[in-house]
């Protein structure tokens, strides 16, 4: 008897501290906020576009913001540039935002991370990354990558004419003289006509009355022939008629 109702009174307790963890009342308290940057570190150098990875959470989240300036580590008067000022979504392990580097000199930097919650406004939660080095000078240079001319569909070839040139004399080059030489310039003389052609003019002229005289000659032989001829037969026909 004892025996059961020792076993009935632990079953009782098993229920009662089981339903007091189940409770609301009893369950793991929430992280009230988290800020922290997991990349880049301390002492590390980057450049180009950066990925600033890290934590930005709190049970009430307002908003975070992620902010860099120069020099080695944070000091009171340190002029901080914002990268992201208003981000109302929390991060857990990922992309805090981007950072552009390009245009920034080469150097040590500081980096920060603020966390706000709704009921504390004016207390952010506050993680530094100190001494983070820019050498954009190790970025590899990129070539500008060739634009791609759409293609054309090529048509017909253009039909060919044949154009055909006149052609042009060629002008016979005038010989020059050498040196310690006069040049020689065909002087007209007798022989070589006044016409500039190179007709023999007074041997024609001596050949034209030659052949006019021969004529002359031959006529003036026929003639003579004709008459010689003609006296001869009337001499024939007179003698024929006396001895008749």
């Amino acid at each position: 008897m004892c025996k059961r109702i020792l076993n009935a009174g632990v079953g009782v307790i098993l229920v009662i501290v089981l339903s007091a963890i189940a409770s609301p009342g009893w369950a793991a308290p929430l992280s009230q906020w988290r800020a922290v940057i997991t990349y880049p570190e301390p002492g590390m150098t980057v450049g180009g576009i950066v990925e600033i990875r890290g934590y930005a959470t709190h049970a009430s989240l307002d908003h975070y913001q992620v902010r860099y300036a120069p020099g080695t580590k944070v000091v009171a008067d340190t002029a901080w540039v914002d990268i992201v000022p208003f981000v109302t979504n929390p991060v857990e392990n990922g992309v805090l935002c981007t950072w552009d580097t390009t245009s920034l000199p080469d150097g040590p930097y500081v980096l920060a991370v603020a966390v706000w919650g709704v009921a504390d406004p004016s207390n952010p939660h506050v993680h530094f990354v100190e001494h983070v080095i820019i050498d954009n000078s190790l970025l590899p240079t990129s070539e500008p990558t060739p634009q791609v001319l759409p293609t054309v569909a090529a048509g017909p070839p253009p039909t060919s004419v044949a154009v055909v040139q006149p052609a042009t004399p060629t002008p016979r080059p005038s010989p020059t003289p050498q040196p310690g030489q006069e040049a020689l310039t065909p002087t007209p003389t007798e022989e070589t006509g006044s016409d500039g052609f190179g007709l023999n003019t007074p041997m024609l002229r001596d050949a034209f009355c030659t052949g006019g005289l021969i004529a002359a000659m031959l006529f003036l032989l026929w003639g003579l022939y004709i008459m010689a001829k003609a006296s001869i037969r009337w001499y024939l026909r007179g003698g024929a008629s006396r001895r008749q």
